[in-house]
Order: structure tokens, then C-alpha cells, then sequence
């Protein structure tokens, strides 16, 4: 059932089984798992089942580090949480991102993708998704056939699409007729309550917008908000440790991870006759499932090159995609339809002529529309985790004097750097099969980085990483079962448990860690 928490009396008291903070994905999903178990379930949102522009602005904060979007605008602060904005995009974590590598510092999982297999079958239930499988041979039959890659260096895949199924909706009245879970809306955070040895929690305090305070009292708890906002929670959880809880290590917030994207990270030109790319740059729906085709490296490519894991595809270029030549080229081509006196022209020969043996000419065709197809290379990647990269808390606080977090995102080193090492194995294999010619961008340095107009990126609204798992409490903020180290009966779910980020977009393995979480839950519960 839903209870509003402003019609509640000031001061109240809740109690349960089990205190779920958040109603995102992780949160939900959490929820559902104990419908019909006979253990209370208090599931506590900030919002409702819409946006609310008060309820929103809790979330601004400080941008700090590299480019990243607002804080209030790359998550949602309503029943369904990002689940409402996201796009769909699934895939499971390769078995590599899983596993402990020498190359990439901090590396690693407590288990492996064989322990998460089950868990990631139950996801796919909730994420609406088909089969749980990602073998290319199980679509094939249905999509446009892809290039055959045989040299070892990169693999064909496919990314599974969910509706998008936006959890808030699609099991709002599931969660209203389970007669074991009240979930309380408009219902805030504010601390979390331990003794002056906080080894377990005693409550969460609430509150709501309009001065409302509320305490909801259970067995275990477990911290559902985000990438961003369940370290801020317990970095606020300061009075009883200064540092917050879970943190005494100095690990809260650390190793912050997303998923950078260049849309155009390079050039490729397909000349006459060039092959159907549509496993590439279209959406393709099998069996009534959609699915997009992707290259991605081998493990054997990885290893060999010490790079973290990416995915790249293609989509159709417009001309201005081009090179100095050819956007030139467009010009001179649209001043002369248009009868106008040809400003520059000197200019916009040279720049043809120095393009003449790359793009001009592709360019030319692709004017007067020609066979010959530019399309740009799309690239995503993880970053490895850093410690320096981090949430933080700043000085400005929101309506309940909690402090706002302040993301200070880090881009490694060779991030650029990475980005030309993966087009330019795309290129030597389309080079192989003779089937295009790609253009990569220079490597970036202090000399040429003007010289870098194409290479621009986005963060992905996937916040990973700042309640890291680790076996070690020295490594790590939650244990192998998602238990803060140190507090018997405090967990967190979500990706900021992520010790590793992968290329694949995060909700699917939010939902099936969130699975396995409960299952554990149950267990303790059952022992207690």
C-alpha cells in the first residue's frame, strides 16, 4: 500500500522487517522480491509518482571535476527513479569485468559472472528483456547478417533492449496490493541513527518538505538512491562518526565511475557497393525483442593492449561528420546551388585538396548522393576505478541542512589515447576485409589538442562505484553481500556497489544484484 508521509502524524514511528531507502530499480526490485514473504517491508521515497520541482532540487549540487551534466538533471527524484529517463540499453558484464586484472589498479569482484548468472536470469524478468543470453548466434537468424571477424582482435555482440520498462509504473500496482509492504511517499532521509558504538543502525529518521519528522525503526536496512546519493546519505550520518558511517577508511564516495561516450570518435567510408550495416546502426527486432548489434574487443585484445572495456558502433554520418575538406566541400557546393559569390574559395580549395586521398572525394559522391556512405564510429568504454575520482560533500546545503554532494569525476590518463587504440583496430580490420577506410583522430596532446574538434564526450548518468564491494573493509565500503563493513544490519544496493564499471549500461545488473541482495535478506531474516 502507499501511505503519504505529510498525512502522518509529526514525530511518528514506523516499524518493519526491513527499511528500503530509495525506489529506483535496486529499491523496487528489493520490494517485489519480499511481496507475500510475511515480513514487513517499508519501502521510503522522496518523491511520488511524479516530478515534483521542490522534491527535484534536492538533488543539485557541484560539478567539480571533468565535464559532467547538472546533478539535478542526470537522476530523478520520483517513484521509478532513473528507471524513468533511461533508455533501455542492456547487456550483462563480460566475465572479464568480473575478474581481478594486473593492468587495471583495483580490479575486481568478491565472484565471478557464473555466481551471477541466476541473478541476471531473474533480471531480465524484471527488465521486460528477451532471453538471457547474448551469444550472437542466438539472434543472428533474425537481424542483418554482421562482418565476419576473424582476426581474433574484436568480436561481434548485441545489446538487448528493454521497453524501457520504468519501474515506478510497471509494478506501482503490484506494490499497492501487497498487504507486507507500505511504501511511504514524501518521505526523506535525513539520518541514520546508530548507538555511540555504531557497529548496527537503530533507525532512520525522516522527514518531509513541509517539516514533518519521522523515525522507521527495523531489523536491517538498506541504502537504495544511487551512484551518488547513497554515499552522500553516509557521509551526512556524521554524528556519531565525523568521517559518516562506513567510512572509516576514507573510502565513501571514492572510485565514482560512468560511462563516457563520444558519438563521433571516427571517420569510416564504405565506397561502392559497400556492405548492409544495419547490424551496426540500426535496431533490429527479433522475435518481437529488440536488438542492437556492437563490436567489442576479445579478452585476448584487452589483455594484450592493457585497455579497459569498450563497445563501439556505427551510425550514418551527416556530411558536417567530415573532414576539414569536406565540410568545405559542402560549402562551396551549397554557395554555388544557391548562386552566390564564393567567399573563401581559395581556402576551401586547399582544404579539398589536402582531403583529396581521405574524405573529399567520399564526400563529393556523398553530396550528390552516390553509394559511397561516411558513417561515424560511436564509442562507450569504462573508466577504471581511480580513488581520486570521487563524491564529495560541499559546503551548501539543501532544505534539511544535509550538505549537497559535489561530483569530482576523473578521466584516466589515456583516455584519449584509448579512444584512437580502439578506432584504429576497427580500422586495420575494416582494412583487412577491404571494406572501408576509417579515418582516425590524432592521439590529443599539448600541441595539437585544438586540433580535436570531433572528440567530444558525455558522462552516461551511470554513477558507479562509491560504495565499492571488497572483501577487505581497507578496499572496500560493503562486503561480498553488500554489507557496509563494521554495521551488522546496514546493506546498500545499486551500482555504487560496483568494484568495476564494464561498457554495459548498469540497470540490468542493478536489478539482478538487487535480486541476490534479497535473497540473502531472506535468509537473515529467516536466522534471526
Amino acid at each position: 500500500m502507499y501511505v503519504d508521509a505529510r498525512s502522518l502524524s509529526d514525530g511518528e514511528r514506523l516499524e518493519a522487517d526491513l527499511c528500503i531507502v530509495g525506489a529506483g530499480a535496486a529499491g523496487i526490485t528489493l520490494a517485489r522480491e519480499f511481496i507475500g514473504s510475511g515480513l514487513r517491508v517499508c519501502l521510503m521515497e522522496s518523491g511520488t509518482f511524479e516530478m515534483e520541482d521542490e522534491v527535484q532540487a534536492l538533488c543539485q549540487g557541484a560539478v567539480l571535476g571533468a565535464e559532467f551534466f547538472p546533478l539535478d538533471q542526470c537522476r530523478l527524484r520520483f517513484f521509478g527513479g532513473s528507471t524513468n529517463h533511461w533508455t533501455g540499453f542492456c547487456r550483462t558484464l563480460e566475465p572479464l569485468d568480473f575478474a581481478e586484472r594486473p593492468y587495471i589498479p583495483h580490479s575486481g569482484w568478491p565472484f565471478g559472472a557464473e555466481h551471477m548468472r541466476p541473478f541476471y536470469e531473474r533480471a531480465h524478468k524484471v527488465c521486460e528483456l528477451g532471453p538471457p543470453t547474448y551469444a550472437v548466434e542466438d539472434w543472428v537468424d533474425g537481424m542483418p547478417a554482421p562482418f565476419a571477424l576473424e582476426s581474433g582482435r574484436l568480436n561481434n555482440a548485441i545489446y538487448q533492449y528493454s521497453p524501457p520498462t520504468r519501474f515506478g509504473q510497471a509494478y506501482r500496482d503490484e506494490l499497492e496490493k501487497a498487504a507486507n509492504v507500505t511504501v511511504l511517499l514524501h518521505a526523506n532521509a535525513v539520518n541514520i541513527e546508530t548507538p555511540a558504538e555504531p557497529d548496527r543502525v537503530t533507525g532512520i529518521a525522516a522527514a518531509t518538505l513541509e517539516g514533518k519528522r519521522l523515525r522507521i525503526v527495523a531489523r536491517d536496512y538498506v541504502l537504495a538512491t544511487g551512484g551518488i546519493e547513497n554515499a552522500r546519505i553516509l557521509l551526512n550520518a556524521n554524528r556519531v562518526q565525523a568521517a559518516g558511517l562506513g567510512n572509516a577508511h576514507g573510502l565513501v564516495g571514492r572510485y565514482f565511475g560512468d560511462h563516457p561516450i563520444v558519438w563521433r570518435s571516427g571517420l569510416a567510408v564504405f565506397g561502392e557497393g559497400y556492405p548492409n550495416l544495419e547490424y551496426y546502426c540500426r535496431d533490429t527486432r527479433v522475435r518481437g525483442h529488440l536488438v542492437r548489434g556492437v563490436f567489442l574487443p576479445t579478452e585476448e585484445t584487452l589483455n594484450r593492449e592493457c585497455m579497459p572495456n569498450w563497445a563501439m558502433t556505427l551510425m550514418e554520418a551527416r556530411l558536417t561528420d567530415a573532414s576539414e575538406g569536406a565540410r568545405s566541400l559542402k560549402t562551396l557546393v551549397a554557395q554555388a546551388e544557391a548562386g552566390e559569390l564564393l567567399d573563401g574559395f581559395g581556402t576551401h580549395v586547399l582544404n579539398i585538396v589536402r582531403d583529396l586521398d581521405q574524405l573529399a572525394e567520399s564526400a563529393w559522391h556523398r553530396a550528390f548522393d552516390t553509394q559511397i556512405r561516411i558513417y561515424t564510429t560511436r564509442y562507450w568504454c569504462e573508466t577504471p576505478p581511480d580513488p581520486e575520482s570521487r563524491v564529495l560533500l560541499v559546503e551548501e546545503q539543501d532544505r534539511f541542512g544535509l550538505r549537497r554532494a559535489g561530483v569530482d569525476w576523473r578521466l584516466p590518463g589515456d583516455f584519449y589515447a584509448n579512444i584512437v587504440k580502439s578506432n584504429r583496430i576497427l580500422a586495420e580490420e575494416f582494412g583487412r576485409l577491404g571494406i572501408a577506410r576509417l579515418q582516425v583522430f590524432p592521439d590529443r596532446t599539448p600541441e595539437n589538442k585544438d586540433d580535436w574538434p570531433h572528440i567530444q564526450f558525455e558522462s552516461s548518468y551511470h554513477h558507479m562505484g562509491t560504495t565499492r564491494m571488497h572483501a577487505d573493509p581497507r578496499r572496500g565500503v560493503v562486503d561480498a553481500d553488500a554489507r557496509v563493513h563494521g554495521i551488522s544490519n546496514l546493506h546498500v544496493a545499486g551500482s555504487s556497489v560496483f568494484p568495476t564499471y564494464g561498457h554495459a549500461n548498469p540497470t540490468l545488473t542493478i536489478t539482478a544484484l538487487a535480486i541476490r541482495l534479497a535473497d540473502h535478506l531472506k535468509t537473515k531474516q529467516r536466522d534471526l
